[in-house]
């Protein structure tokens, strides 16, 4: 995987083209999750009412949503999405990451983690929390120094932190 092909960019949500290749991508990812084990309200991931929200979020003034996106050879690869909580201590919040099946296991997932942190260090963020979905994640987040706060969000699943 050369460096070269690789580009960091964010969401343009002016550009319809753009959000379309992205609903499009984020709704395979969001398919790829479903499981019978640990069910998803598929439904409402790919509802209007949900993508309106997550747009909305992304052009709000206080604590945006930001949705970064790999770009190889040219093409949607990987998106994260995060909001960075200033007023919470400079909490970030790391909703989904997601790299094209395809391109898995060639180290492209961990390279794009790190361009995220960065980023998020880099507006200020302090701490990165997750939720690791499904539950054999949470090993793939330890490698990255996040640990198990053993608190649990609403969904019962526990939260996951690394300090910046």
């Amino acid at each position: 995987m050369t460096e070269s092909k690789l580009e960091i960019d964010f969401l343009n949500t002016e550009d319809n083209l753009k959000v379309e290749e992205f609903w499009n991508f984020f709704d395979c990812y969001i398919d790829e999750l479903a499981d019978v084990n640990n069910p998803l309200d598929l439904d409402y991931f790919h509802s209007d009412e949900y993508k309106q929200t997550i747009i909305s979020l992304s052009k709000r003034q206080k604590n945006p949503l930001y949705i970064m996106e790999l770009i190889f050879d040219g093409k949607l690869s990987g998106f994260c999405s995060y909001c960075i909580y200033h007023d919470e201590d400079g909490k970030a919040f790391l909703l989904e990451i997601g790299i094209d099946k395809a391109l898995r296991g060639k180290g492209l997932g961990r390279w794009f983690y790190k361009q995220v942190e960065n980023d998020i260090r880099q507006k200020g963020g302090k701490f990165i929390e997750l939720t690791p979905y499904p539950h054999d994640r949470e090993l793939f987040w330890q490698k990255f120094g996040y640990y198990n706060t053993q608190k649990k969000d609403e969904d019962k699943k526990y939260i996951f932190r690394l300090d910046l």
